[in-house]
């Protein structure tokens, strides 16, 4: 490569360095207003979907109770000997054992 062909390269690299910290703030300026309202949208967007899941959350649990209801809530263990919900011989290791 030749000297001078270096140099013009060397030239144009400052004059787009110097440009681009001349021109940084203006786009700056100019691209924080987007910025901003990106943000704002994704805030606004999750809020939506926690109220959505929320919505869903409460549904789920009204369908199990509704269907607990209608079996007669089988999920609570019936108290048998030992206070336990199946009625045969053996042994269970306590919490803490």
């Amino acid at each position: 490569m030749s000297l001078q062909l270096a140099q013009s390269k060397l030239i144009v690299a400052l004059s787009s360095l110097a440009a681009g910290a001349l021109f940084a703030p203006l786009v700056g300026r100019a691209v924080r207003p987007l910025a901003l309202l990106v943000v704002k949208g994704g805030i606004v967007a999750q809020r939506e979907l926690v109220g959505i899941v929320e919505g869903l959350r409460e549904e789920l649990q009204d369908i199990v109770a509704e269907a607990k209801a209608e079996l007669g809530d089988v999920s609570e263990p019936i108290s048998g000997e030992n206070g336990h919900a199946h009625d045969h011989a053996h042994a269970h290791q306590r919490a803490g054992a």
